[in-house]
């Protein structure tokens, strides 16, 4: 899923002492023996005395499609909109995950919650847009009948569930089986809807 948490993978060298080279766009985390830690930004060419430990940073990259949901420390989060890239500094994060923002095309709308201290407030946003949450932001979950793959003219409670509302009509169908008329003859009688979602 899309909020799912990525696995990090730390590579930890120990070293008594020597050079250790950290490369263009790479961060390392150096421990000494006293459990203290710095960061390096490379490019560098680095003497480690003995002790200490060296650790490079993972990375975190979202396109302008993304986004990045910072947990730090404290258990504060913030969300990063795309392009943007970040270091997971396991001194100052719990961790960083790479998100999907919403797109919605000119025919779509979302509903967005937001909460500000007791009080959660609605707002619509109407395509196109590139929708990121902010940390106390949510969007509603829309819990539809959905049509049967094999009949479309049988729809199933709760089969559709979706964000994203079309704001162009759709339509339905939907048969009434065993209609009696007057002279007592069972008919079918087929009937197709024509609607616009509305909120």
């Amino acid at each position: 899923m899309p909020g799912s948490r990525p696995k990090s993978r730390i590579f930890v060298v120990q070293l008594s002492m020597g050079y250790k080279t950290i490369e263009d766009g790479q961060r390392a985390l150096i421990f000494n023996d006293r459990g203290e830690g710095r960061i390096i930004v490379g490019p560098r060419r680095l003497w480690l005395q003995r002790g200490e430990t060296f650790q490079l940073l993972q990375s975190r990259v979202a396109s302008q499609s993304q986004y990045l949901r910072v947990k730090d420390k404290e258990g504060t989060i913030t969300n990063r909109p795309g392009p943007c890239l970040m270091y997971v500094n396991p001194l100052e994060h719990d961790h960083i995950d790479v998100r999907d923002a919403t797109k919605l095309t000119a025919d779509e709308m979302l509903v967005v919650y937001k909460q500000e201290s007791d009080v959660i407030q609605r707002r619509l946003l109407y395509g196109p847009a590139v929708f990121v949450p902010t940390a106390h932001e949510w969007l509603h979950e829309f819990n539809w009948h959905g049509v049967d793959g094999n009949d479309k003219t049988r729809w199933i409670p709760g089969a559709h569930n979706f964000h994203k509302l079309s704001t162009i009509p759709g339509q339905m169908y939907y048969n009434v089986r065993d209609v009696s008329d007057a002279g007592e003859v069972l008919t079918l009688v087929s009937i197709n809807f024509e609607y616009v979602g509305d909120v």
